[in-house]
């Protein structure tokens, strides 16, 4: 019957056909589309598409409506908390990890290395003289991506992204009421948005400084295992040889794939233990000096969980 599938099968063809059904329903058996060639054997994950199956291929099954750079990600895989009731969950599972109140999200950007186009290189270099798009993502309390923003090259900085997404939009709208986000010091601190002090000097300040960076850790971990799961946009992978269009269609299609892997509790693969650090993080409150700057309204925000929850 069609919009129904039993669980994937335990042969690779198996599991790659349901990554596809659950980005597209009724995707239609294109042969052509399925093989690819032996020079495109960069995988998605050995433990799900080994073989044959490769990014590209998961890529064709999922429209590009879905995942181009100027369009959202198809909402039932990536979607912000929008009601109360998904709202009222988050909130409380990021207020376990450490006592911080109303977030609905982490938020942060990492670089995934491409070749750039000759004409526009400029656009692309980052600061570490690196190639790059720039990748602004939110994550939940369970390490969901829950908004992803891939579509500026790496010379644009982190905040200015933040500042012309929707999210931030319907944050000043005040469609989400008292929740807000957390981020580092690269961002200006704003009544939806709170940052870390830079200078503690009383111990209210400080445990508001650990109960953040304790609550803003699961973005960098969920950076962490998107790019051990997915290779192609690890520093270890290289640079992708891809126009920036498909590059973050290949992002965005990682994102969609992270999310349906720990709905479904799919295993990580074991970490490399020779895989260094990814080196293309940009360090906390340089990359966009004064970019954004500290709002007084976002300042006294602040104080007002310090005074509330931290004293």
């Amino acid at each position: 019957m069609q919009g129904r599938r039993s669980r994937p099968k335990n042969d690779a063809h198996g599991r790659a056909s349901y990554l596809c059904f659950r980005a597209k329903r009724t995707p239609r058996r294109n042969k052509a589309a399925c093989r690819t060639s032996p020079a495109g054997k960069w995988l998605v994950s050995d433990n799900w598409c080994p073989g044959w199956w490769n990014i590209t291929t998961i890529i064709l099954c999922i429209p590009a409506k879905s995942t181009g750079c100027h369009h959202s990600p198809d909402t039932r895989h990536i979607c912000f908390p929008n009601t109360l009731q998904k709202q009222q969950e988050t909130k409380q599972g990021f207020y376990a990890i450490s006592g911080f109140p109303h977030v609905l999200g982490a938020i942060d950007c990492t670089h995934v290395r491409l070749v750039p186009p000759a004409a526009t290189e400029h656009l692309y270099r980052n600061r570490k003289h690196t190639h790059s798009i720039n990748v602004q993502a939110i994550v939940d309390h369970q390490g969901l991506i829950s908004n992803i923003v891939a579509k500026y090259p790496g010379s644009v900085h982190d905040a200015f992204i933040f500042r012309h997404s929707t999210i931030n939009q319907h944050f000043q709208d005040g469609r989400y009421g008292n929740r807000l986000l957390v981020a580092d010091q690269g961002y200006g601190i704003q009544p939806w948005l709170m940052t870390p002090f830079g200078n503690t000097t009383t111990a209210a300040e400080r445990a508001y400084n650990d109960a953040h960076k304790r609550t803003r850790s699961i973005v960098e971990r969920t950076f962490g295992i998107l790019k051990s799961r997915f290779r192609c946009l690890d520093i270890t992978g290289g640079s992708l040889l891809y126009s920036p269009e498909m590059v973050c269609r290949i992002i965005l299609t990682c994102a969609i794939l992270h999310n349906i892997c720990v709905k479904r509790n799919i295993p990580l693969l074991e970490p490399d233990p020779d895989m260094p650090e990814d080196d293309e993080e940009e360090d906390a409150g340089l990359q966009q000096e004064g970019e954004q700057p500290n709002t007084a309204a976002g300042v006294r925000r602040r104080q007002q969980l310090v005074n509330t929850f931290f004293s």
